[in-house]
């Protein structure tokens, strides 16, 4: 499967979305990194991930990792968050189960970045609304793909990759402006905890829009 097709492909499954040039850039990278592992499982990729982030959280809690480390952990899972779709995709091994595993390890990885920022000062409460929201944001698209809603509905301004930025832009913040890095990861969590807010709010108008529909 060449770029191209996979760029059709991922856009079917994100409600017929147009690929900005930062997402197409974004893809084709992850499209790269993807096809040298097309001979792993996409299902060993996703618990790689998970694997990933529970060692770096443990590690983290029993000595406060560098930020410079944490910001690179937090990218490489959102690039490994995106070669297993890409591995399924090119070679045809999508499963219902993957796209579960995939979804369960995508939550553990957001409570592994929301202990991540708490442990390094974030707010307790701005820390557990980011995280609340974002739940609810994905339990509402799961809930209305379960209740037919064939594809994402919208892509908001919460989404997975969104989340992987900000955790990676203020963990590198921390790294240029050491003596702010309470500050700053306080202001990760607020930021996270808005986008999610309008995310839900995104989210469930379009629900509501499609469900309405006859």
């Amino acid at each position: 499967m060449t770029f191209d097709e996979y760029l059709v492909r991922w856009s079917t499954l994100h409600g017929d979305a147009e690929a900005t040039l930062p997402i197409r850039l974004w893809l084709r990278t992850t499209y790269a990194l993807a096809l040298p592992l097309r001979w792993l499982h996409p299902n060993v990729i996703t618990v790689c991930g998970l694997i990933i982030a529970v060692v770096t959280v443990v590690f983290d809690l029993r000595d406060a990792l560098p930020n410079f480390v944490l910001a690179l952990v937090i990218l490489a899972l959102g690039i490994v968050d995106s070669l297993d779709g890409i591995v399924a995709t090119v070679t045809e091994r999508n499963s219902t189960f993957g796209a579960f595993l995939d979804s369960l390890v995508d939550r553990c990885i957001d409570v592994a970045i929301a202990i991540l920022l708490l442990h390094h000062g974030a707010p307790l409460v701005a820390v557990l609304t980011s995280i609340c929201l974002t739940l609810l944001h994905e339990y509402m698209r799961a809930r209305a793909m379960g209740l037919g809603m064939t594809e994402v509905g919208v892509i908001t301004v919460g989404e997975k990759p969104v989340r992987i930025a900000v955790g990676v832009m203020f963990f590198l913040a921390c790294v240029v402006l050491p003596s702010h890095s309470t500050t700053l990861v306080s202001l990760a969590s607020y930021i996270w905890s808005m986008l999610a807010f309008v995310a839900c709010i995104q989210l469930f108008v379009t629900v509501k829009r499609r469900f309405a529909q006859p």
